[in-house]
């Protein structure tokens, strides 16, 4: 587009030539007012309160819907732009109920902002306002339509950004109203955006609804606990305690948006707190003690069981979501005591495998993509402004390929999709290669994947096949700060026996693992058992020996590193509750107690400068293809076939059961709760071969495990195959995620 000239109230601006006029006035400082507008969404044109002044246009123009040309003049606080502007504003406001005072868009409210700019203190409409019954959106979005002024926002975001259009607008004129075409709850993974994207108070956060004002909150930027791409989050807090969260803009990462997990987890942090050491007395009573007496106790035990079964009998099972400096000080403090047993792939279940996580391009550039592939990656639950970003690149022309174990939805176009069992996945893989489906491509290995029994095959595949073709491989495990976690503690050896002493932080052993079942009885056997963790669970009484509360991720600061390899920083948004402690504080005075050197860190921004550059491995660097292992590349599958009557399981965890705080998120597990996340799902040929109907009870055996649950009809499943979510109560009582099912009638 060529360079042009224009005048905007006297100021002369050179920029392209078919920009919009609100996109030089933005990206010159001159602001005009809009309900409608929004930068990432197309142009509605239907609110008008951007009307302007033109120089030579017979009225006023709408300044998202007017291009610019060379010469223009455009007077943004003219008598007639003025005028204009407050006549649209006199519209808006006949129908609107004006209950500002119970509204909870008060304080931080476009249209109350513009009233009180471009309003009048009386109306020249007499006649009853109109009213709208309200459409149930489900757990987590509050609706007053009422408020509605049908800018259509929340429209235009459904059918352009998800892909999903769960709302739209019907009938005409002043009975046009925006709502669900057809009775149902909205249940997109980024619905909650259009809360933020609403100019007045028709969509609100339900979680959030009655709770405070805008003027009493205090804002702190942080970052998402929950994935690796690291969205930049603003957490809103009052007296101590967060109320909310909201989307914080980075361009670079996740734009304007976040997915609903980052948005409502925050419901969990008050759920089952831990707030006071523990410790287990000989009876197995649990008193609680001060700091200094549980981490005395704790350094002894570690050097007891260090002298009397050697150093690798301790072993440390760490969360993915730990901070960059909670890894680090878990590496120093277990290289002192001479233990190489960390781990912090907890879902893994081919012991052969090395994951190096990363995504090797900037995040910004999977929009760019020409080609890309998706291998055992479910982008929407795990990633979801990943997907976004996916779907950004298909709606340019990217093909999108699928080769997964479970059928999911998508929100946009797949040039081909091979939906297999677990024991036909690398078959499926080889073919796609030798049908050139991964050629030029980003090739994405996803949870899914890392998860298969023969993970360290299909890794050695794509990485070899990546590398023959120029393509770019990515692999994305678990967590927000599997790259961090990664470079500071790996390569870990990971142990499966049992061991005498056992580290857990931040996780849950019956929810967080591939074989529940197993590390439960290595948990049981052990002599000690130290959980350090935020919350406190009847398992976690009944498996360790001491409890120490650990400050939630709202309540420290720390660093996480997303899947592009970089590092993103963040403070405390409130104090801890109760005894609880930042986990870096905990491992640091550990460290003193255990003579580490060097060891006397006096913040989290001490230890990050502290990090051994040499020691890390350089997740982003263009060289990964060449440190990962061709191991097994032409080896055959490690799967066995199953018996007769005997269905492959398939394993993975939802967005809503993926770590400790989702699981006590309210609002997001009501929603998920039609998911039917405690059944056992299987396709309805599966169902008929078996004699099976949908909510028939049912015993399931996995090993020596029996547990009781339901069927649940999922054409989504291969035949032959039974899905069980990871991180249930169903999954708990089970063995190995990628083990066999056989289902028996009650």
């Amino acid at each position: 587009m060529a360079d042009i000239e224009i005048d905007i109230d006297g100021k002369k601006i050179k920029t392209q030539a078919g920009k919009m006029l609100i996109q030089v006035a933005d990206e010159n400082d001159i602001y005009i007012p809009r309900f409608c507008y929004h930068k990432k969404l197309t142009v509605a044109a239907n609110c008008r309160m951007c009307l302007v002044e033109v120089e030579k246009a017979p009225k006023t123009l709408p300044a998202c819907a007017t291009p610019v040309n060379d010469g223009m003049k455009v007077f943004t606080q003219s008598t007639k732009t003025l005028e204009s502007q407050r006549a649209v504003m006199e519209f808006l406001l006949i129908n609107h109920p004006l209950d500002c005072p119970i509204c909870d868009q008060g304080g931080q409210c476009e249209l109350q902002d513009f009233s009180l700019g471009y309003g009048k203190d009386n109306s020249s409409y007499n006649e009853e306002k109109r009213a709208v019954v309200n459409d149930d959106f489900g757990p987590l979005i509050a609706t007053e339509m009422t408020r509605c002024i049908q800018c259509t926002r929340c429209v235009r975001f459904g059918k352009e950004i998800l892909g999903v259009q769960e709302i739209g607008a019907t009938g005409r004129g002043e009975h046009m109203q925006i709502g669900t075409y057809v009775k149902h709850t909205v249940t997109h993974e980024m619905s909650g955006n259009i809360i933020d994207l609403c100019p007045v108070g028709a969509l609100l956060s339900k979680p959030f609804l009655y709770k405070a004002r805008a003027w009493e909150l205090k804002a702190y930027h942080s970052i998402a606990s929950h994935d690796g791409v690291g969205s930049h989050l603003s957490v809103h807090t009052r007296r101590g305690e967060v109320m909310r969260v909201t989307a914080r803009e980075n361009e670079t990462i996740n734009e304007t948006w976040i997915s609903d997990r980052d948005r409502y987890s925050y419901e969990g942090l008050n759920q089952d707190r831990l707030t006071q050491p523990c410790i287990k007395d000989e009876t197995g009573e649990w008193r609680e003690v001060t700091w200094p007496v549980a981490l005395n106790f704790v350094a002894n035990a570690l050097e007891k069981v260090k002298a009397a079964h050697g150093a690798n009998q301790i072993g440390a099972l760490i969360s993915p979501n730990s901070t960059l400096e909670e890894a680090y000080l878990i590496k120093r403090l277990w290289r002192h005591l001479e233990s190489s047993q960390i781990n912090y792939n907890l879902r893994q279940t081919d012991p052969r495998l090395t994951v190096v996580p990363g995504l090797n391009i900037p995040i910004a550039e999977i929009e760019n993509q020409q080609t890309i592939v998706l291998v055992g990656s479910h982008l929407r639950n795990d990633q979801p402004i990943l997907a976004h970003l996916v779907r950004k690149a298909a709606l340019k022309g990217a093909k999108v390929h699928v080769i997964d174990m479970i059928k999911h939805p998508y929100h946009f176009d797949l040039a081909s999709e091979t939906i297999v069992k677990p024991s036909e996945f690398v078959a499926a893989i080889r073919e796609g290669q030798a049908q050139d489906l991964l050629l030029h491509s980003l090739i994405i290995m996803g949870e899914n994947a890392l998860n298969h029994p023969d993970a360290s095959i299909i890794q050695s595949l794509l990485n070899k096949f990546a590398t023959d073709t120029q393509s770019i491989f990515a692999q994305l495990p678990e967590g927000a700060n599997a790259v961090g976690c990664y470079q500071v503690s790996a390569p870990a050896e990971r142990n499966h026996l049992p061991m005498k002493a056992y580290l857990l932080h931040g996780i849950e052993p019956e929810y967080d693992v591939a074989n529940p079942d197993q590390l439960q009885q290595n948990l049981l056997s052990a002599d000690m058992v130290i959980a350090v963790t935020p919350f406190v669970s009847e398992n976690l009484k009944k498996v360790a020996k001491v409890l120490l509360p650990c400050a939630a991720f709202t309540e420290t600061s720390g660093t996480f590193m997303n899947l592009a390899g970089e590092q993103h920083s963040f403070s405390g948004c409130v104090a801890p509750k109760g005894e609880a402690r930042p986990g870096w504080k905990i491992y640091r005075v550990l460290g003193n107690l255990l003579d580490v050197p060097a060891f006397d860190f006096e913040s989290s921004e001490d230890i990050l400068k502290s990090l051994d550059h040499q020691e890390r491995q350089q997740v982003s660097s263009p060289d990964v293809h060449s440190r990962l292992q061709y191991v097994g590349a032409t080896g055959q599958s490690s799967a066995v076939m199953p018996h007769v009557n005997q269905l492959e399981r398939i394993t993975a965890w939802p967005d809503c059961r993926s770590d400790s705080l989702v699981r006590r998120a309210r609002a997001l597990n009501q929603r998920a709760v039609e998911t039917r996340f405690e059944a056992v799902h299987i396709h309805a040929e599966t169902a008929n071969k078996l004699q099976l109907i949908d909510g028939q009870a049912v015993q399931i055996k996995q090993d020596q495990a029996h547990v009781s649950s339901e069927i649940a009809i999922n054409n989504q499943v291969p035949i032959g195959a039974v899905f069980i979510a990871g991180g249930t109560t169903l999954a708990a009582q089970l063995g190995n995620a990628a083990g066999y099912i056989e289902i028996i009638k009650c």
